[in-house]
């Protein structure tokens, strides 16, 4: 959607950047079928491993290894302390543009940067003096959070909706479900997608997205 305001031209950059994250943030939760919060928002790059394809010349896959979340502390008891998601070759193409972005507008994409950033700090030059006395650093990066994530996705809700009803008309039904879609309906229409459209059994579901048969089972069947 193209940037709109009565008084500012131009998009800031906080705005383009959130767009930008929060869309990757969707496509990396349904390409790999990932939980969605904690788990996936402090992965660094160096958690990611670009693999050679053995079935598909000239093609690549990644694995993501996550050390974060709760599926992560409930596994510990038999020595698991990550977890690890497998893309498909689509996504190869999808973190370099992510990555391109990044460095574009000023973020680290280092081992230790996140893959998910956020930038902190003040851009103003008397808040960056106040921060300087302070000893503290002018600007600083930390990894978006869940807290910050589901409120970026409650506010663009009603923007869905508004714009979707500038469409035609729109059913109970349909905007109730645009209203309660949240992240892990992302990593839902993802599995449902896998067993019903791609007819994937369910053990090779269950393995991607990391969770158990029964599961699937309860949930999905």
């Amino acid at each position: 959607v193209d940037w709109s305001h009565p008084r500012i031209k131009e998009e800031p950059f906080h705005v383009t950047v959130n767009r930008a994250r929060a869309a990757f943030y969707m496509k990396t939760i349904y390409n790999l079928c990932c939980r969605p919060g904690e788990e996936l928002l402090q992965a660094k790059w160096r958690d990611i491993t670009r693999k050679h394809s053995e079935q598909k010349d000239g093609a690549y896959y990644i694995t993501l290894t996550v050390r974060h979340g709760k599926k992560v502390k409930r596994n510990r008891f038999d020595n698991t302390n990550e977890l690890t998601y497998v893309s498909d070759y689509r996504y190869i193409s999808m973190l370099a543009k992510w990555k391109e972005f990044l460095q574009e507008h000023g973020f680290p994409t280092g081992p230790e940067d996140y893959l998910f950033p956020l930038k902190k700090g003040r851009r103003d030059s008397l808040g960056r003096r106040m921060r300087a006395k302070r000893n503290q650093k002018e600007e600083y990066y930390t990894f978006w959070d869940s807290r910050a994530s589901g409120a970026f996705l409650g506010r663009t809700r009603t923007k869905v909706l508004k714009w979707r009803k500038a469409k035609g008309e729109v059913s109970e039904k349909l905007e109730k479900e645009i209203l309660s879609f949240t992240w892990y309906s992302v990593r839902h229409v993802s599995i449902k997608r896998m067993l019903k459209e791609s007819k994937f059994p369910i053990h090779h579901v269950a393995e991607k997205a990391n969770t158990g048969i029964t599961m699937i089972q309860d949930w999905y069947s």
